[in-house]
């Protein structure tokens, strides 16, 4: 296993590109970044940079060493961030619907977010089929669509109904409506 501190601090130079300021910003000293970067290089047995004066300069393998860490910091936020199962109003949840009933929920979210500055709601506006695949393979917590899923992989929870207006001009086409005819649409909120 590689050491995540050496990634930390490979994921700084990278992105500083200098060591004097990758040691400014990890709190270390300038050897002690060139120690960390010798390390990750003899623990992935292979050159990760160039070096050139103060700066460097990425090899092939030093691209991918860097996606990997990214890759590595990003799962380890999500795994913590997933730990906090139990407090309902912390961490990330995404909500996908379609436009209509985003324009609906919308405030009411940002009020939420507001009152719990530890949540962070991000809304998708997406087809039905999107927000269900989203929530098979669990890329979304939530979903609101407008008709019940028929997959046995998705609970489902009715949450309502919502009028729905046909608005005409006035002097008709024959349709069958009357002006301002009223119909009404099932909401259905999606989990796995």
């Amino acid at each position: 296993m590689i050491n995540p501190i050496w990634l930390d601090t490979f994921i700084t130079l990278v992105e500083t590109g200098n060591f004097t300021r990758t040691a400014e910003l990890r709190f270390m000293t300038q050897p002690g970044v060139s120690q960390h970067l010798k390390k990750l290089e003899e623990a992935c047995q292979c050159e990760l940079v160039v070096r050139l004066g103060k700066g460097i300069q990425l090899t092939e393998q030093g691209q991918r060493v860097y996606h990997y860490a990214k890759e590595q910091r990003e799962k380890e936020q999500d795994f913590i961030a997933s730990l906090k199962f139990d407090a309902p109003f912390e961490g990330k949840c995404v909500v996908a619907c379609s436009g209509a009933i985003a324009q609906r929920i919308y405030p009411a979210l940002l009020a939420l977010q507001k009152q719990h500055s530890a949540l962070h709601i991000h809304v998708e506006v997406a087809p039905r089929r999107t927000i269900l695949s989203g929530i098979a393979n669990n890329t979304l917590e939530l979903g609101i669509v407008t008709n019940q899923p028929e997959s046995e992989d998705i609970h489902s929870e009715y949450l309502g109904e919502e009028a729905l207006g046909l608005i005409l001009p006035g002097f008709g086409f024959g349709f069958g409506f009357g002006f301002g005819s009223k119909s009404s649409k099932r909401i259905w909120k999606s989990k796995e």
